[in-house]
């Protein structure tokens, strides 16, 4: 359960850092929608 609990864990802080680079990567689809009119 105590390495299950881990790899959730993981999971989680990968998706947050993922959208973490996204939105400070220009040219990424978050980017463009926070800058187009």
């Amino acid at each position: 359960a105590f390495l299950m609990d881990k790899l959730e864990e993981l999971e989680v802080y990968k998706v947050h850092s993922d959208n973490f680079i996204c939105s400070l990567v220009p040219g990424t689809p978050q980017f463009q929608a926070q800058y187009t009119p």
